[in-house]
């Protein structure tokens, strides 16, 4: 089924102009900045990933790869000749800058992980030009990739013999948010062996946008404490002339549409995970939908104590509420007056208890009384507690650490907040 849908982007995409570009990006026409013997000048098998960031990409929306091509290091004598490889290309599950000496390549490559050539290629003999001239590797299988989808791209290659040092050296470059892992003299090894630090084979690729509509977006900030403001951004590709002609955005993985903008804005409310899916539509193609697991990383809300200090005797008291903890129906706020050196550090919910902490468990529940509270909408911890200049005049130079610690029906732990320090 996957070779008939890449057969028909195939014929489909032959209408489109190609296109070229070198990985990284910005040395079609110029030198990389260092070689190396590996995969093609060297007699030892070797495996290698090459893992580029999407920032390497010209393209914004996806494409069809139908050739790779390398090239020799400028101006050396390469011996030539013809060494059998293995090209596979995929999608990488972790950020490039994340790699290195110990890792497992099947632990990084994502499902679209396809077998792109397999064969015998030919390297010309003689003294390169610098740079070199490009040696093309066809595609039997092109490969589609989206760099809008986020995912960083990889190239592996597999030189497993018998090998021989066809090339003099092959073009490396240092920076372009890009590196190799590897084995300088295995092609069966499961894990690599050695890597280089942002430094990484020079390749071109030559594509074409493909036929059809390929639905992504992004959407910033990934993470941060409720209610959490996120801007998503379609960034969505169709062949259609007419363009996408409708959004349906699923913001939290409930099945349910929550905006058909393009662009639209979403405040997170309850903390955890969020799953978010758009569904776009085109007036020749099929509804085409990106579902991407946990994109969103809502953290629990900020518990904080402010006061102006210098004596002024103010607190604002600003609580978790039930949003943030919907198990819980009941609470206390601890303080305590006896400050570790860093600040949620005691063995008390971060704090380093005395009196005042265990005196919260004398006072009965009530609405909005922070010491020992119920749940009500309207009074802490619902919306903040201000207490105005002149409540706390004598605590002046006072420091005091705070914590809201709430509990379910049955008085077990819902949640803890952070530990809040105010110097009255």
């Amino acid at each position: 089924m996957k070779t008939l849908a890449i057969a028909a982007l195939v014929i489909t995409a032959a209408a489109h102009a190609q296109f070229s570009q070198s990985l990284p990006n910005g040395l079609l026409t110029a030198e990389g900045s260092s070689s190396s013997s590996y995969p093609f000048a060297t007699a030892n098998p070797n495996f290698w990933h090459w893992n580029y960031d999407t920032s390497n990409f010209v393209s914004t929306g996806p494409i069809l790869i139908h050739t790779v091509s390398f090239r020799a290091n400028g101006g050396a004598t390469a011996n030539g000749g013809t060494l059998p490889i293995e090209l596979t290309m995929c999608s990488s599950l972790v950020d490039w800058s994340t790699t290195g000496s110990t890792t497992s390549y099947a632990a990084v490559m994502d499902t679209d992980a396809t077998l792109v050539f397999s064969g015998n290629v030919t390297f010309p003999a003689g003294t390169n030009t610098t740079p070199a001239a490009w040696i093309p590797v066809t595609l039997q299988t092109p490969f589609l990739y989206d760099p809008t989808l986020g995912k960083d791209f990889i190239l592996q290659i597999k030189s497993a013999g018998p090998n021989a040092a066809v090339m003099s050296a092959i073009d490396l470059h240092s920076g372009g948010s890009a590196q190799r892992y590897g084995s300088q003299t295995s092609a069966t090894l499961a894990a690599a062996n050695f890597a280089n630090t942002n430094i990484v084979g020079v390749c071109k690729i030559d594509y074409t946008p493909p036929a059809g509509l390929f639905t992504s977006f992004t959407a910033t900030p990934l993470v941060g404490r409720a209610p959490l403001t996120v801007q998503f951004t379609n960034t969505t590709w169709t062949s259609d002339p007419s363009g996408v002609t409708s959004f349906a955005w699923d913001f939290d993985g409930d099945s349910i549409v929550d905006s058909t903008l393009p662009n639209p804005i979403h405040t997170y409310l309850t903390p955890g995970p969020q799953t978010v899916t758009l569904t776009t539509t085109d007036t020749i193609h099929s509804p085409n939908t990106l579902t991407r697991p946990n994109l969103i990383n809502v953290q629990q809300y900020l518990f904080s104590a402010v006061t102006s200090g210098g004596g002024l005797g103010d607190l604002i008291l600003t609580g978790v509420p039930g949003l943030g903890a919907p198990t819980s129906t009941e609470g206390y706020t601890f303080i305590s007056f006896a400050i570790p050196a860093a600040v949620g550090t005691g063995p008390f919910f971060g704090l380093s208890p005395d009196a005042a902490t265990w005196s919260s468990f004398s006072y009965a529940a009530a609405p909005g009384f922070p010491l020992h509270y119920i749940r009500v909408p309207g009074v802490y911890p619902e919306a903040p507690l201000v207490a105005p200049p002149g409540t706390f005049s004598g605590f002046t130079g006072i420091t005091i650490d705070f914590v809201q610690v709430g509990v379910t029906p049955a008085f077990g732990l819902a949640f803890v907040s952070n530990v809040s320090r105010a110097t009255f």
